[in-house]
């Protein structure tokens, strides 16, 4: 027989015990445990689950009371690449001095193990880091870029969350001028000579799974490939979708009219007028945590593929007809994309 009265006194009883326990984790950090023993229990949590997310905070909460005697040793901890409470130290030290932690958080905005954390103690810091990290966009815009992403990447996504009237008017005026000096030369295959050239690459991107012609197609483009960030303009160090994912982080409604000016620059069937749409769409929705700009540019020129069984057993794949439509179709609703 069913017992509802006990198995509610025992989910008040499991809720109890997690207060409890919680509590006197407080009591042990309001005794101010001494600061070496913060730190390692630092390391210990961090290498545990998220179910001890919480007791996390506190521990950072805890160190970050200790105020500037905890300074030297967070800043060791931040330098030390092994040190596993390395991904606490940029909250700690934004919250202990933001104007101290600045110099030494934003050098590691690039960082391969540290970005995301880095990014997010500098938009704690919030609107006071914001001219700061324009200047050092500026400064990087055209610089040539030897890794696979342009370094502006983590600035300007940082820049997008903290919303302010500064970082929006900064997004709205870098969006207008990157489309207004886009290089007029771009690379088209059907002006070269060659077995491809009446043969678009995107097509055959689309059907990558099943078309041989892939390797063949991008072994006969090696010296004629188009690459911006090769191009002696300003804005080779910056990536334009980057730029759109920004401004849907802000969320600011003054952004759209820039957004279909940036939209209607290219024809209605480019990915990149696409793509603005879609931005437009999740700024008019309020859903800057929707997808990720970027990634959508690649989903929108070769949308995935759904796998499933045949009869044999074995795996095929099929393009859904109608992803595209089912995953944005109501940002193309006139009363959105038209909205003035």
């Amino acid at each position: 027989m069913k017992d509802p009265e006990g198995k509610e006194k025992r989910k008040e009883s499991s809720e109890n015990r997690t207060t409890e326990k919680r509590e006197n984790n407080h009591k042990a950090l309001d005794k101010r445990i001494p600061l070496a023993d913060a730190i390692e229990e630092l390391r210990r949590y961090e290498s545990l689950s998220e179910k001890n997310q919480e007791h996390l905070l506190d521990l950072r909460k805890a160190i970050v009371d200790f105020g500037q005697e905890a300074w030297a040793d967070l800043v060791q901890v931040l330098n030390d690449k092994e040190d596993k409470a390395r991904k606490s130290a940029p909250w700690i030290l934004a919250n202990i001095d933001p104007s101290k932690a600045k110099p030494l958080l934003i050098p590691l905005i690039n960082d391969d193990d540290l970005s995301e954390e880095v990014s997010d103690a500098l938009v704690n810091i919030g609107e006071p880091i914001v001219q700061t990290l324009t200047k050092i966009f500026t400064n990087e815009m055209s610089d040539e870029f030897d890794d696979i992403h342009p370094t502006t990447d983590n600035i300007l996504l940082t820049i997008g969350k903290i919303q302010c009237e500064e970082s929006t008017e900064f997004l709205n005026n870098l969006l207008d001028e990157y489309v207004t000096e886009l290089p007029v030369k771009k690379f088209d295959s059907s002006e070269q000579n060659g077995n491809f050239m009446n043969v678009d690459f995107f097509h055959i991107l689309r059907d990558m799974f099943f078309n041989p012609l892939l390797e063949e197609y991008i072994a006969e483009l090696a010296d004629k490939k188009f690459d911006p960030s090769e191009l002696e303009w300003k804005f080779r160090n910056v990536d334009f979708f980057h730029i759109l994912e920004a401004i849907v982080k802000q969320q600011n409604e003054r952004s759209v009219d820039h957004l279909k000016r940036a939209r209607d620059t290219f024809p209605k069937n480019y990915a990149e007028h696409l793509v603005c749409q879609i931005a437009i769409g999740r700024i008019i929705k309020h859903r800057p945590e929707e997808g990720f700009i970027p990634l959508e540019f690649m989903s929108v020129i070769a949308p995935p593929y759904e796998e499933f069984n045949d009869s044999d057993g074995d795996f095929e794949t099929a393009k859904s007809e109608d992803w595209f439509e089912k995953q944005y179709g109501e940002y193309f609703s006139p009363d959105i994309y038209d909205k003035k």
